[in-house]
């Protein structure tokens, strides 16, 4: 096997532990393989402001995909930005905004717009952001293009027909409706259609000069199926979704709560 010229790893899942500490070996290791030449990513559905904390422990050259694919860079302000056109992102605001929903966006400057009816803020939220804005309307602080929008409800009908309006309305954006058990029943997570950690990881090939088979990935979740569909060397955690296992080249013998990537990198390359 050959030494990848770039390596990105997802962070939840996969290079973190449960108590989101980026551990010291996993550290070493990544380090090590940014001394040889490596360039080393950090590709996860979080905000920029925190997978650009975890890429800073990486060192300097690390570069952060953030918000599965909507901005990347070396540090904030410093790279792309693939957002929902802001007067779109309005539109749908506009149209689907109601009270009774719970809501988040992005709001086009690296801050998460929220509005929720407790006052304790789910940790599954919390680890997408910390800048966190408590909102009633988000429409007066979209300042940018937002990278999502997401409404959450009780009634999965509900979140299809908006899902299924918003597509509608706007074919160059996906809507996809998941489980949300923590803060309702169901959710509805609005981006742009062609954005995803693979077009991040693609774009980034471009950015260095590199083939996509020059560089390896690695994920646990389903936001990373677009992730092993860019053509790199899939590595899939032990602990993976099926689904992506089964589109893995290799698979970790370790979790993420035993540092899997690191020994899987350290294994075959240190």
């Amino acid at each position: 096997m050959n030494l990848p010229r770039l390596i990105v790893s997802d962070l939840d899942g996969t290079l973190l532990p449960e108590c989101k500490v980026l551990p010291r070996h996993t550290r070493q290791v990544l380090g090590r393989l940014a001394d040889m030449g490596v360039v080393i990513a950090l590709a996860s559905g979080k905000f920029f402001h925190l997978t650009w904390e975890y890429a800073q422990l990486l060192g300097p050259g690390t570069v952060a995909i953030a918000l599965d694919g909507a901005r990347f860079g070396y540090a904030p302000g410093n790279g792309s930005s693939n957002g929902i056109p802001r007067e779109v992102a309005l539109s749908i605001l506009d149209a689907h905004d109601a009270p009774h929903l719970e809501m988040f966006a992005d709001n086009g400057a690296d801050e998460m717009l929220l509005r929720f009816r407790t006052p304790r803020v789910p940790e599954s939220i919390q680890n997408w952001a910390s800048r966190i804005h408590r909102v009633e309307d988000a429409r007066p602080l979209l300042v940018g293009d937002p990278a999502l929008v997401a409404f959450y409800g009780e009634h999965w009908a509900e979140m299809r027909e908006i899902a299924q309006a918003t597509e509608s309305a706007h074919p160059t954006l996906r809507a996809a409706v998941f489980e949300a058990s923590s803060y309702g029943t169901a959710r509805v997570v609005i981006q742009q259609r062609d954005i995803t950690k693979g077009s991040g990881v693609l774009e980034l090939c471009r950015h260095f000069g590199f083939a996509p088979r020059e560089c390896m990935v690695f994920g646990d979740w389903y936001n990373d199926l677009p992730l092993f569909s860019a053509g790199c060397t899939n590595v899939a955690m032990i602990n993976a979704v099926p689904e992506l296992q089964a589109q893995a080249h290799h698979l970790t013998e370790r979790d993420n709560e035993a540092e899997g990537v690191a020994h899987f990198l350290a294994a075959r390359f240190l």
